[in-house]
């Protein structure tokens, strides 16, 4: 227990013990995982503007 009589909680990402869970984890796993869902919906939304050519074209490119 914390000296305020909390009970501290683990985080199951970084096991680190954190006073509160924010959306399960610790507040500083909380920030990394919104920043990379952030990161993916901005990928995805790139692709979904991307013509089908344009998407041919990527594709191509990352396969070289």
């Amino acid at each position: 227990m914390s000296k305020k009589g909390h009970a501290m909680k683990q985080c199951p990402q970084c096991g680190c013990d954190t006073p509160e869970l924010h959306e399960g984890y610790c507040e500083d796993c909380c920030r990394e995982n919104q920043a990379a869902l952030d990161q993916h919906n901005a990928a995805f939304d790139d692709w979904q503007r991307l013509t089908p050519e344009q998407r041919d074209a990527r594709i191509k490119a990352a396969m070289r």
